[in-house]
């Protein structure tokens, strides 16, 4: 029986594989579309939500902002390149959001995992 189910967003399909293999211990459900993701959390519960924050369809910021208007408030964080000066990125700072920056590692995620997951 796993852990944890995490549900996990990126428009690169090898990133979901990455993170399965990575907490092989959870269910980690992958999505590419962040429209198919809020769709399935709106029938299904998660112990945590990780999105990418840059990808065509819609931000990762939007993706939370749409997810936390629908009163869900599971843990969430949000996986970037970026280390500051862009908009998105300085937002989920003063929003408070979690953000792991890329390239992480297995040890990154796990850490990130034990935070916010008690």
């Amino acid at each position: 029986m796993p852990r944890y189910r995490i549900l996990f967003l990126d428009d690169e399909p090898d990133a979901g594989f990455f993170v399965s293999e990575l907490l092989d211990e959870d269910e980690v459900v992958t999505f590419t579309s962040p429209t198919k993701a809020l769709t399935c959390i709106q029938k299904e519960s998660f112990d945590l939500l990780i999105s990418d924050i840059t990808m065509p369809e819609m931000t990762g910021l939007e993706f939370y902002k749409k997810l936390r208007a629908t009163g869900n408030q599971a843990p969430f964080v949000l996986v970037t390149g970026h280390r500051g000066g862009v908009p998105e990125y300085e937002e989920a700072k003063s929003l408070g959001i979690e953000l792991l920056h890329k390239p992480y590692s297995g040890s990154d995620l796990l850490n990130i995992l034990e935070k916010l997951i008690k």
